[in-house]
């Protein structure tokens, strides 16, 4: 009796409907060689800008909530929605205000490196590594509108205390914002692999944590 008590517990918890984010291959290849900017001190160095965008390929959105303020950062609770409409929550990161883009950034949710290209294709060693980039997570680009979830009853999503992104959503990041960059100063002209991470630190629950690298 007590067993099938138990059953009936936990089968009455609801799937959950979790994000599936990843580095969008399609805008990485923007990438070009320019300089750091004045924003990006020392300005002028020799650098390998590149547009960014995550998208969300999963079931529910990613849904990201300001919490507790401590110093000078904010607590980051992820909403995760369940197939019955119900939802809970867990701490995912933090959110801090970027000076230079003027709003709050979700914090290390991108991190870009340069790599060997070998002969037939290979992936060698890591030459040169970006920061960790902090983003407002938003919906400014479509990944795939025939998604379920793309219009769900979500958000809104903004640069304040509730960003995210529902499935078949992206955020898109310009080659010319500040931090989209790497250092490439002293490496020879050639063939390199971009590697672009979304979420390095695994501070998002999601459904798949095997496709957050892309290269181009």
């Amino acid at each position: 009796m007590i067993a099938a008590l138990a059953a009936l517990a936990v089968g009455a918890i609801a799937p959950d409907m979790l994000p599936d984010m990843i580095v969008w291959d399609r805008y990485l290849l923007g990438a070009y060689v320019d300089v750091t900017f004045s924003s990006e001190p020392p300005s002028g160095r020799r650098a390998l800008r590149f547009p960014t965008t995550t998208a969300n390929k999963g079931d529910g959105p990613l849904e990201l909530r300001g919490s507790t303020v401590n110093g000078g950062v904010q607590d980051v609770l992820q909403r995760i929605y369940r197939t019955d409409n119900t939802w809970w929550q867990r701490l995912a990161g933090t959110f801090i205000y970027h000076s230079n883009h003027s709003h709050v950034h979700f914090e290390d949710w991108t991190q870009f490196r340069l790599k060997q290209y070998l002969p037939g294709g290979g992936v060698g060693g890591t030459l040169r590594v970006g920061e960790k980039t902090s983003f407002c997570i938003i919906e400014t680009t479509v990944y795939n509108s025939s998604l379920p979830g793309f219009n769900g009853p979500y958000g809104p999503y903004g640069c304040g205390q509730l960003q995210g992104q529902r499935p078949g959503r992206a955020d898109t990041y310009g080659a010319t914002l500040s931090g989209q960059y790497i250092d490439i100063v002293g490496l020879p002209d050639g063939k390199y692999w971009l590697e672009g991470e979304v979420d390095p630190n695994n501070n998002v629950l999601e459904k798949d944590e095997t496709n957050n690298v892309t290269r181009v």
